[in-house]
């Protein structure tokens, strides 16, 4: 009897489940932008303030630049890929082998472009320097 019962609650869990944790998605998707908006609002009024009394405009406060990781989506690619290949070799999926191969391709490409990119940039800066040492350095003489 109390079997049944779970066993009736399962579709029904199944279901609430997800909406509950979009809805909690969403309200703390609201949450934040009133907060920005806010904030937003609030050094409007302080800068109006400054301009009134004729006082220093306050620097604007602006949260420190995320460092993104070049390989993050390359990484996330080939183990995806590599998931896939396995679980469709290990079901005996032999067509739908393709698919894993087809992202653990596809990351590799994304990191052997970071990859060469990196080393572009480096590559660059250093010639920059290198002219900018060479500038100065006859500039001074």
């Amino acid at each position: 009897m109390e079997i049944e019962k779970l066993a009736m609650l399962i579709p029904i869990i199944g279901v609430l489940l997800p909406a509950i944790f979009i809805l909690a998605g969403l309200v703390i998707a609201i949450a934040a932008f009133r907060h920005r908006a806010k904030r937003n609002q609030l050094e409007h009024q302080e800068r109006m303030l400054a301009l009134e009394k004729g006082v220093a405009l306050p620097e604007a406060v602006m949260p420190p630049a995320r460092q993104s990781n070049p390989y993050f989506w390359g990484i996330v690619m080939v183990a995806f890929g590599l998931a896939l290949l396995v679980g469709y070799a290990v079901d005996g999926a032999v067509e739908f082998i393709i698919w894993g191969a087809i992202f653990l391709f596809v990351g590799a490409a994304v990191l052997t472009a970071n990859l060469l990119n990196i080393k572009h940039r480096r590559e660059r800066d250093e010639k920059l320097s290198a002219l900018s040492d060479n500038t100065a350095d006859s500039g001074s003489a």
